[in-house]
């Protein structure tokens, strides 16, 4: 289902890349997290090929949205057959969604051969924005201005 490809490939796969720089300041000064061996970068490069393989997945049609839980904030977040309904009604930008992360996570994925660290996380910032875009047409409800 797109439950288990989110929760179980797609979201732990992308939490690698993006947790894999990181600046965490202290009282003793900042403490950055980068990788820093030939496994380390090549863990990165298997992820990232990861997500682009799994992106296809998203894009074939039919996939059941089922088995996603009832929406924590129904006021908030789609329930499931919207979803499928949603997906159904616009498959393009669905897929285009799904070309975009896998578009930036190419671009992340020339980054790790080149072991360039800014364009790592610059790469990798960008697929945290194509799948923020697809959340919110497809998982979160428009929000309503206060009058």
């Amino acid at each position: 289902t797109l439950s288990e490809l989110m929760r179980d490939l797609i979201q732990p796969t992308a939490d690698t890349l993006w947790m894999a720089v990181s600046y965490i300041s202290t009282l003793e000064g900042v403490v950055e997290t980068s990788p820093q061996t030939d496994e380390d970068w090549e863990r990165l490069r298997t992820t990232a090929l990861a997500l682009i393989e799994v992106g296809n997945a998203l894009m074939l049609p039919g996939r059941p949205v089922m088995g996603m839980t009832p929406a924590d904030y129904p006021d908030f977040q789609y329930r499931p057959e919207e979803i499928e309904a949603l997906i159904a009604a616009d498959p393009t930008s669905w897929n285009s969604y799904a070309q975009d992360m896998q578009e930036f996570t190419r671009e992340t994925l020339m980054a790790i051969g080149f072991r360039d660290l800014a364009g790592f996380s610059d790469f990798s910032a960008r697929i945290n924005d194509a799948c923020q875009g697809c959340h919110e047409q497809f998982w979160y409800r428009p929000a309503e201005m206060p009058r």
